[in-house]
């Protein structure tokens, strides 16, 4: 998603919109787990989408394995990479810190 054509200004409101969209909303948690399994196997680090070992822990201990077998707690080790992002436009830095 580039949002470099907004102003600061506008970028801050995107943020507040995208922030409320997210308490407005739901997962379909068979999908997230599908999506996140997807993601690991491509090594993407989960950390950075904003999933820390306990929310996995929750989200994939109720997954039923096809075969009906007990819940699979299982999942890759995940890091985290700080990172900080720097507006074109004005130059402000903000991130960098592990959630």
């Amino acid at each position: 998603l580039a949002i470099d054509h907004l102003t600061f200004d506008e970028a801050k409101a995107f943020a507040i919109a995208d922030n409320r969209t997210q308490e407005l909303g739901t997962n379909d948690d068979e999908q997230l787990r599908t999506l996140l399994e997807e993601l690991q196997t491509v090594e993407i680090d989960l950390f950075e989408v904003g999933y820390d070992a306990k929310s996995l822990e929750e989200l994939f201990g109720t997954k039923q394995k096809k075969s009906g077998e007990a819940p699979s707690t299982e999942f890759k080790d995940v890091s985290f990479t700080a990172s900080e992002t720097t507006c074109p436009k004005c130059g402000h830095t903000w991130g960098g810190e592990k959630p």
